[in-house]
Order: structure tokens, then C-alpha cells, then sequence
């Protein structure tokens, strides 16, 4: 019997927080056929973890701007079968209240952003993979980590 390791895909996801009043808010999309999202993608063969992070972050939401990507820490996800890797992007400009994205992604899609409170649990009917990040997120981001907003 041999066992087979599976290859895990390397995945950058830029995380964008602003505080709102006394909460700080996480921004999130939805996906037009997969529901609540955060923006992640593919890291090239050719590119760092934080030069995706910040691609992915333009090309899959048309923000760009960032002035500096924090380091937050690896997860890896065995169920989907990859490796998260999460920086948190300081933008110039503090984003719209909710827009929509045109992405040229797979078949073009239309992604809509909002922004939800941190601690609130990301509704995904997929799977649960973007709840486990949002919450591996709050933990990296608690109150006492929360300078850069």
C-alpha cells in the first residue's frame, strides 16, 4: 500500500481591516456562485507570497494603494488541499463602503464588497475553509494587535 502525499497549492490572501467606531471590520466579498469570501489566490511559480498578495488583492477587488503588506502567518488547509499565507495590506486610501468588481478571472465574474465586523463568523455555504481563516485572522488581529488600523 503506498501513501501518497498530496502537493498543497500555495495560496496569498491580503487581509484589509479598518475600524469603524469601536469595531473593526474585516473586508469580505460575495462570490456570485460560491457566497462570502475573502480575496485569496494563486502565488506564481515567479512572484513572493506578498507581491501575490498584493496582485491578488487588484486584480480580484480593483483596490490598490497598499502601502505596506504585514506578515500574519501560514495556515494550511488539508480539505481544499492548500496553504494560506495572510498579510495584512495598509492601503493610501481608505476603500467605499461596498462596490462592485468585475474580475476576468475564470469565466468573469462580478464580485460585490462590503465590510462585516471581525468576530463575525463568515457564512459560507460551501465549506467552512473561510470561517477557519477569519477566525485564524481575529487571533492574529486581536485588541492588542490592532495599531495598524
Amino acid at each position: 500500500c503506498k501513501y501518497f502525499e498530496m502537493k498543497m497549492v500555495d495560496k496569498a490572501v491580503p487581509i484589509v481591516i479598518r475600524k469603524r467606531k469601536e469595531a473593526i471590520e474585516l473586508l469580505v466579498f460575495d462570490h456570485p456562485l460560491a457566497g462570502r469570501q475573502l480575496v485569496k489566490g494563486t502565488i506564481e511559480d515567479d512572484e513572493s507570497a506578498e507581491a501575490a498578495a498584493v496582485r491578488e488583492l487588484l486584480e480580484e477587488s480593483g483596490l490598490d494603494g497598499v502601502s505596506q503588506a504585514i506578515f500574519l502567518g501560514v495556515q494550511e488547509y488539508a480539505e481544499v488541499g492548500q496553504r494560506w499565507h495572510f498579510f495584512q495590506c495598509l492601503l493610501d486610501d481608505t476603500p467605499l463602503e461596498h462596490w462592485n468588481h468585475f474580475t476576468s478571472d475564470g469565466d468573469g465574474l462580478t464580485f460585490r464588497f462590503c465590510w462585516q465586523p471581525l468576530e463575525q463568523p463568515i457564512g459560507n455555504p460551501v465549506g467552512p475553509v473561510f470561517e477557519q481563516a477569519r477566525q485564524f485572522v481575529e487571533a492574529k488581529l486581536g485588541p492588542l494587535n490592532m495599531s495598524h488600523c
